[in-house]
């Protein structure tokens, strides 16, 4: 579930105010793309509840996570790593949208009801196949975000990725090579249309919206003391976080507890795990206003 129950998108009186001030100030026309999305059935490859909080803020979704990556051979992985940690995440995040929307693809084939069965919104009870309707398709958005040691501005060089810590021990020492120093955040961001072919809600196959991008952004971390960090890491907020941190928790940027970060420049969205901004700048690009149904019209026409 999203750390935000009940939030209404478009609405950010609703967010707590670090989360609302970075909407504002990185989305253009947060209404323009409400109307957009509201279009389709968006639905998001992750179960991360700060990504589900922030494209929140932009139309209601559905949740459907995939494991595809843990199928990804280990050597696969080390190649998109060795290339460089752009291209780790935008593969990343291409696997995840592809395997949801195959997904869904197959589930629309079976009947509504498998398609209910696998799909359900995280903010009202309609069932998805009678939305689908009055929607033009399915929208599958997925991201995947990765803290790294890389040269700066210098997205296609080979860097040093920081997997997210599973243990305490992992997360205290990821948070001692941050400290004092510089690191980069990258999220790969995928999108894929499924587009509604029939009167009856049918499917098409899945195709990209936009081609998959990835987003940068550049923080430097205070010099960090044992003792924050043991207090940090004993919260449990950094397990599981790429990077070892949230930036949500820091006292400076979102009100937090917790003296982190010296600078950011770029995203703080990015940081949180999904660049709102830029991902509205491609939707709108590649989903004009066109009138609920025409694009359907146009596909069976």
């Amino acid at each position: 579930m999203p750390l935000l129950p009940g939030m209404q998108p478009g609405n950010l009186s609703t967010l707590p105010a670090f989360l609302s001030s970075a909407v504002a100030a990185e989305v253009e026309s947060l209404d323009q793309i409400h109307r957009i999305l509201e279009q389709y059935i968006v639905v998001l490859a992750s179960a991360s509840p700060r990504r589900l909080d922030i494209i929140g803020t932009a139309c209601d979704c559905c949740c459907l996570p995939t494991s595809k990556e843990e199928e990804i051979a280990e050597s696969k992985k080390e190649e998109w790593r060795n290339d460089s940690p752009a291209t780790y995440v935008m593969q990343l995040s291409a696997v995840k949208a592809s395997d949801v929307s195959d997904k869904i693809f197959k589930a629309s084939q079976s009947g509504d009801s498998s398609l209910d069965s696998l799909l359900t919104f995280t903010q009202n009870d309609c069932a998805v196949s009678d939305l689908l309707k009055f929607r033009n398709g399915i929208v599958v958005v997925a991201a995947d975000t990765t803290v790294c040691v890389m040269p700066a501005e210098d997205d296609a060089t080979p860097g040093v990725i920081l997997d997210k810590p599973l243990t305490e021990d992992r997360a205290k020492s990821t948070l001692k090579q941050l400290s004092g120093n510089a690191h980069a955040t990258l999220t790969g961001v995928s999108c894929m249309l499924l587009k509604r072919i029939s009167s009856d809600g049918r499917l098409g196959v899945g195709a990209n919206v936009f081609p998959t991008f990835c987003a940068r952004s550049n923080v430097i971390f205070k010099p960090l003391t044992d003792t924050l960090i043991d207090a940090y890491v004993a919260t449990g907020l950094p397990l599981d976080k790429a990077g070892a941190y949230g930036i949500q928790h820091d006292v400076g940027l979102a009100g937090g507890e917790f003296d982190l970060i010296e600078r950011l420049d770029g995203s703080f969205l990015n940081v949180m795990g999904f660049p709102l901004g830029q991902f509205a700048k491609e939707a709108k690009a590649a989903l004009p206003p066109q009138g609920v149904g025409k694009l359907a019209e146009a596909a069976t026409g």
